[in-house]
């Protein structure tokens, strides 16, 4: 009876381990994402780095693997933050007429 109890009390305790992880890297991308929207609005970004970040986003955002061993279970937030900002970038590439280059 013992064992058992100890067994459930770690899996609730690896749970609450992946929900805090996911709230945290959710909080951080959240963070990365503003200080993107702050440097192309300040234009900070070079059209070389922009066209680099363009391109890693765009291979990156639908690895569901990549999402998963990040995220655990809350992979499809790591999808979406991903899908937006390969959106930004995307966004900023058109805007200054780089995507010939690409």
């Amino acid at each position: 009876m013992d064992d058992l109890i100890a067994v459930i009390i770690f899996i609730v305790f690896l749970g609450v381990l992946f929900f805090i992880n996911g709230l945290y890297m959710n909080f951080m991308a959240k963070v990365e994402q503003n200080n993107i929207k702050k440097k192309i609005a300040k234009g900070k970004l070079k059209d070389k780095k922009l066209i680099y970040f363009y391109k890693i986003t765009d291979r990156n955002r639908n690895n569901k693997i990549l999402a998963f061993l990040a995220y655990g279970v809350f992979y499809r937030s790591f999808l979406k933050l991903n899908e937006a900002k390969y959106q930004l970038f995307k966004e900023e590439v058109e805007r200054r007429g780089l995507i010939n280059q690409i």
